[in-house]
């Protein structure tokens, strides 16, 4: 087995490193609630009626969050990483069955969004 491909995985964990830590480096832990929240709509998902939309919530009207949401469901928890614009909604799956999600941490990315005219 050649080195090339080692050596390729190993930039790829590098590079996945330093992107990890600048997204780190400028972003600000907020509190959770101003910060973001999970939304509930009953009423259906999808053709499944007795399942409900979930939607990640920023709080914020000008600035970008980040928000990691625990998925439970009965093959386990799942954290994932959204980014959720600038007052804006995410619809991020279905709840219901034995599936419900909670917010875990939310930072709000530095920066202003910028005014359209």
């Amino acid at each position: 087995m050649s080195a090339t491909p080692i050596i390729a995985i190993f930039i790829s964990l590098v590079i996945a490193a330093l992107v990890s830590c600048f997204v780190v480096a400028y972003a600000q832990p907020a509190d959770l609630g101003n910060c973001a929240r999970i939304r509930v709509v009953e009423g259906g998902c999808g053709k499944n009626r007795v399942f409900s939309q979930v939607y990640v919530d920023n709080m914020h009207k000008d600035r970008t969050v980040r928000a990691t949401v625990r998925k439970h469901s009965p093959d386990g928890d799942d954290d994932t990483e959204y980014a959720v614009a600038e007052g804006g909604q995410l619809f991020i799956g279905c709840a219901g069955g034995g599936t419900s999600f909670d917010l875990v941490s939310c930072a709000v990315l530095k920066g202003k969004a910028e005014k359209r005219d």
